[in-house]
């Protein structure tokens, strides 16, 4: 989508929105609207936006509660196209950049790596986590949960909520 209006900005003649801190998060989940649930390219193209721009917990029940009465209850794809964007939305303002699951673990790529946070995710995942300082810092928490149930739990326990 933020291609697509950058697109647009520049057909018009027009400068592109600076793109804010972003976060990518590639895991292993479905994540988009059937054509099945939203028939319509434009309809769905606005649902898409409505969901890119959810940014609490609010935000989410408000567009689920719009799809509800638009279109019915969501598939699980779009339940999980949701569930991405609010994570996405707190993990942007903890600094983090990437999220990628590679096989059974999640990576974790963070502009600042805050020493407490790890400390408290160590502390709580007894053994599951793994610092790398490179030249590119991540860290790599073993899975042992769902991936999202289990990003949920790390980006708490790094936003300082306790389990």
């Amino acid at each position: 989508l933020k291609l697509l209006s950058e697109a647009v900005a520049v057909a018009k003649g027009e400068q592109p929105d600076a793109i804010e801190n972003e976060c990518l998060i590639d895991v292993q989940i479905q994540a988009h609207i059937p054509e099945t649930y939203i028939e319509s390219l434009n309809q769905r193209l606005d649902v898409y936006r409505r969901i890119a721009d959810i940014h609490s917990e609010e935000d989410a029940a408000d567009v689920i509660d719009e799809l509800i009465d638009r279109f019915g209850d969501p598939p699980q794809a779009v339940a999980g196209l949701v569930d991405v964007a609010l994570l996405r939305s707190t993990a942007r303002g903890l600094g983090i950049y990437e999220i990628r699951q590679n096989a059974g673990n999640l990576l974790i790529y963070q502009n600042h790596i805050d020493k407490q946070a790890v400390g408290r995710l160590v502390s709580a995942m007894r053994g599951r986590v793994l610092l790398s300082a490179g030249a590119k810092p991540y860290l790599s928490i073993r899975m042992q949960r769902p991936v999202l149930e289990e990003l949920r739990g790390v980006l708490g326990l790094l936003q300082g909520d306790e389990r």
